[in-house]
């Protein structure tokens, strides 16, 4: 039951122009700068467009993918500056969290230090928030990643968070089939990761949080697993609609052990011309919750034309998932999530699916307290770009959230009594560029209100908090910047 990789024979000669890259304008006067252009699902790159630095932003100027670019804004639009209350909360109980309210040209409208549950600052439309959670060390606190929400408008809300994961529902006692002849190891799981066992005829206990339990908010399936001594499987048991108990201790006794796995085949075909290396993983889904992600490095891709992988999976859930990396000679990465319904053979077309990576043009540190950062902007429907700064003194991780279209930022300000975390004159900094593109997602104003506000995750978190059947988009440059 080994996974098998199979080579398309079929070699794909495609071209491509690379944008032109632009300086960004001597004089930066606003925060953010988007280009005059509607970005829509099929438009081309305007090698000739200039940056407009008196432009305004507006957070919902692009649709996603099927829909209108040109639709009025969800939140207001072009209705005029508005004022009002924005509120800030801070779900990460007992850490200090700093929380700086700026203006649409990123200047600080007021700033504070709390362990506080929820903050409020009234600001006008198109203003900045920047999180900052401190922990104390040796040399005092120091920040860890930095998140700035650029576009904020009266009246949201922001929950700024570590990560996605959410709290626990219940503990969960899973008792395995026993010992199988052939089996060396044993696992089990319930949609959201795998426990190891080494004894079967022991019962097994986890704490199971609300990201596990996919539609269903009362019940998961519990899956285990026995392999071989190379780690090949060998039998599975499986039990669906197990009930928990809120804050208490439920249990199954699972089933004997089964062995009629079945052979499911992902066919990559296009693969961009500039991949060096691919990975794919295929998992199965039952009611959103991901199982038995199973994964293949699919080293010379580009030269082969595509790749067909096959796994072995025991034959349950109601749909698949399948997780695509592709890496490209100068190390950036696009990637994507997509779900299927149905257990059989997926092809994925990946010039199509996946999306062409931008890339950083210039880091202007003339003020080196807000350095401006200008890169490429996506030609393709997006809901939203993600630049990052890292920077050696101090040494901070600061990630900005802007609207999809938007091609300059200039670093916030922070206030006096945070001066320390202001980028030094001389310091090194190294800029990158993440685009994100969700199914699930209607605009920016809906991105920048919920995955916006998480400070740290990663990308199976991310893929995680996206709904059965939709696809998840993202590309990272250089790849050690996303969250990858």
């Amino acid at each position: 039951m080994r996974s098998s990789l199979f080579i398309l024979g079929t070699l794909l000669f495609l071209t491509a122009c690379p944008d032109d890259e632009e300086d960004p304008p001597a004089s930066i006067d606003a925060g953010v700068v988007q280009s005059d252009a509607t970005v829509r699902p099929d438009a081309t790159a305007d090698e000739d467009a200039t940056v407009n630095p008196d432009a305004t932003v507006n957070p919902d100027a692009t649709a996603d993918a099927g829909e209108n670019a040109d639709a009025t804004p969800a939140d207001g639009g072009d209705a005029g500056p508005q004022i009002g209350e924005v509120t800030v909360r801070n779900s990460i109980t007992g850490l200090p969290m700093w929380i700086v309210f700026q203006d649409p040209d990123g200047e600080v409208i007021s700033s504070i230090t709390s362990t506080a549950s929820e903050v409020r600052e009234t600001v006008r439309s198109g203003s900045m928030i920047t999180a900052l959670p401190l922990i104390l060390t040796g040399k005092g606190p120091r920040p860890q990643p930095v998140r700035t929400i650029v576009g904020v408008e009266p009246g949201e809300t922001y929950d700024f968070a570590i990560g996605l994961r959410g709290a626990i529902i219940g503990d969960l006692s899973v008792a395995l089939p026993g010992p199988h002849v052939a089996a060396s190891y044993y696992s089990y799981q319930f949609g959201c990761g795998e426990y190891g066992v080494f004894d079967p005829m022991v019962p097994q206990s986890a704490g199971v949080g609300v990201e596990c339990t996919g539609t269903s908010s009362s019940s998961v399936g519990v899956l285990a697993l026995a392999y071989d001594e190379i780690g090949e499987m060998v039998a599975y048991s499986f039990a669906d609609d197990v009930q928990l108990i809120p804050q208490g201790i439920s249990s199954v006794v699972l089933g004997p052990w089964m062995t009629d796995f079945e052979a499911v085949d992902t066919i990559l075909t296009n693969p961009p011309l500039d991949t060096v290396v691919g990975f794919m993983t295929r998992s199965a889904t039952l009611r959103t919750s991901r199982f038995l992600d199973r994964g293949a490095e699919l080293n010379d891709l580009v030269a082969d034309g595509g790749a067909m992988v096959r796994f072995d999976y025991p034959p349950i859930g109601d749909g698949s998932a399948v997780q695509l990396f592709a890496v490209t000679a100068e190390n950036a990465v696009t990637g994507m999530l997509t779900f299927f319904a149905g257990r059989g053979a997926v092809t994925i077309d990946m010039l199509a699916e996946l999306l062409p990576v931008a890339s950083v043009s210039s880091v202007d540190q003339t003020d080196p307290a807000r350095p401006v950062v200008a890169w490429t902007a996506s030609t393709q429907a997006i809901d939203a770009t993600v630049v990052t700064f890292q920077m050696i003194d101090p040494e901070v991780d600061w990630s900005i959230t802007v609207p999809p279209g938007t091609r300059l930022i200039r670093l916030p300000a922070l206030p006096d009594d945070a001066s320390a975390f202001r980028p030094a004159q001389g310091t090194g900094i190294t800029s990158g560029i993440l685009d994100v593109d969700s199914s699930a997602i209607s605009s920016y104003a809906t991105f920048r209100t919920t995955l916006g506000s998480v400070l740290l995750y990663d990308f199976e978190e991310t893929f995680n908090a996206a709904p059965n059947g939709t696809t998840f988009r993202i590309t990272s440059n250089p790849s050690d910047v996303g969250p990858f």
